[in-house]
């Protein structure tokens, strides 16, 4: 009988269920085994055995880069919506949006992790791309942890605020004028990171925080001290040219290491598992929402051209009623 693994290499899973595209996940080598693993296993063995398959055949294997963008959020995101009951035709019909108001902010959160996840595929060659990772043991995680080829570590926080301003100083992170505490954050997270880095890879491990702003304009009074602020254009332009080789005196490849393993961030928690369902539950809802989108869009647009006495009340219930039986 051939190995898993064998088994695995002329399997041939379908991995399109992954956002569409196996080149977003080049920065994250692990990943595409342990989806195709998982893939296999699920097909095997049933869903309600896979969890303990994957811990037993893969445990070996997995480390933080078999994570994906937003991963902590999208199993928030799942857990605040609960069991889904089929929309009514009436829901469906009016573009009922299929996130509760109180969980739209993390599936707006969501969506900015996966832009900034998807704006990090365009760094060279080298560069170590780490996304979601799990830190401490109360539900905490950072969207994502870069090391550049000579060893810089860097934490990325992303803001996602569509057509929102931000107002950046040394001091104070504003969006729409309200005041927020993301500049603390973000330099306690580097601080953090930094702490557990170099206790795991016995040196001093320097770290840099940024944050990066998606979907809002951005406006600078000042550098903070701390933490380097950039939009989403602006983010691959400065890990490249400003992001200087580490001060610490450890090698990159042992700070690669340390940085890889889900014990230097969590060492009480469990090793994480690819989420392969989560991943794929999420590809369905961000399509029934984008539906949703057109729906009520046409309905409006129905209205207003009502209210120019223009005959379109057939074109907008062919378009909002498309895929009503899917």
């Amino acid at each position: 009988m051939s190995s898993p693994r064998a088994a695995i290499r002329s399997s041939g899973a379908d991995l399109r269920v992954l956002m569409g595209a196996r080149s977003q996940f080049r920065h994250c080598p692990g990943l595409v085994a342990s989806v195709r693993m998982a893939l296999l296993l699920r097909w095997k063995w049933g869903r309600a055995r896979l969890r303990t398959r994957l811990r037993g055949v893969l445990m070996s294997d997995l480390t933080l880069s078999s994570r994906v963008p937003g991963e902590s959020l999208m199993a928030a995101l799942r857990d605040a919506i609960g069991p889904e009951a089929p929309p009514s035709f009436a829901a469906r019909l009016f573009g009922r949006h299929p996130i509760p108001s109180s969980a739209r902010s993390w599936y707006v959160g969501l969506l900015g992790e996966q832009a900034v996840a998807e704006r990090l595929l365009r760094l060279p060659e080298g560069w170590l791309v780490l996304h979601s990772v799990p830190v401490g043991d109360r539900g905490s995680d950072i969207d994502h942890v870069l090391v550049s080829p000579s060893g810089r570590v860097v934490t990325v926080n992303t803001k996602h605020s569509p057509g929102g301003k931000v107002w950046v100083s040394p001091k104070a992170f504003l969006v729409n004028g309200q005041r927020q505490p993301y500049l603390r954050n973000s330099s306690h997270e580097a601080a953090r990171a930094a702490k557990l880095l170099s206790a795991a890879a016995g040196g001093t491990v320097d770290v840099l925080a940024v944050i990066v702003t998606v979907g809002a304009t951005l406006t600078h009074k000042g550098e903070p001290k701390d933490v380097a602020v950039v939009t989403l254009d602006q983010l691959v332009r400065f890990l490249i040219r400003t992001v200087s080789p580490p001060r610490g005196s450890i090698s990159g490849e042992l700070v690669r290491h340390a940085v890889l393993q889900p014990r230097t961030w969590a060492p009480r928690q469990p090793v994480p598992t690819p989420s392969v369902e989560d991943t794929e539950w999420f590809v369905g809802l961000r399509e029934r929402v984008r539906v949703a989108a057109r729906r009520r869009t046409a309905w409006v647009l129905g209205a207003a051209l009502a209210a120019l006495g223009l005959p379109v009340t057939a074109v907008v219930l062919t378009v909002a009623g498309t895929g009503l039986h899917r």
